[in-house]
């Protein structure tokens, strides 16, 4: 719009938090118990949706989980666990919540699967400069 009052908004402190968050940490989930134990599922997006499917960002075939289970988003404040209105509910722990912070080994259970969060520290190796003469 050229109204002359029209200003676009530089990118929001949020998204520049959570973009760290994920360029210094490589977030997945590893099936503990289910159909496909020892699997890791990595989680590369800042929202991820995990269900039976469709429109998921991970499908599994489990009938005791719900189309759109639960969701893992990366925050400015770090990764959450967030149900969708599931049937059965989602395990933190062995606690049903409806939203949680999530840490590092933290046991996440969905409908007949059992998961591990895990976070890995991505290392960065430091800038090398060749200056010529």
């Amino acid at each position: 719009m050229r109204d002359g009052m029209t200003r676009k908004q530089p990118a929001s402190s949020h998204d520049d938090s959570r973009n760290a968050l994920l360029s210094n940490f490589r977030p997945s989930l590893v099936v503990v118990s289910g159909k496909v134990p020892g699997h890791v599922i990595e989680l590369n997006g800042a929202k991820t949706i995990i269900g039976r499917g469709p429109g998921v960002d991970v499908a599994l075939a489990d009938e005791a989980m719900s189309r759109q289970h639960f969701a893992i988003e990366a925050t400015p404040s770090g990764f959450h666990l967030q149900d969708l209105g599931s049937t059965n509910g989602v395990l933190l722990n062995g606690t049903r919540v409806a939203t949680a912070p999530l840490a590092h080994g933290d046991r996440v259970g969905a409908g007949d699967h059992e998961f591990r969060f895990l976070l890995e520290r991505i290392e960065r190796e430091p800038r090398t400069y060749v200056i010529s003469e």
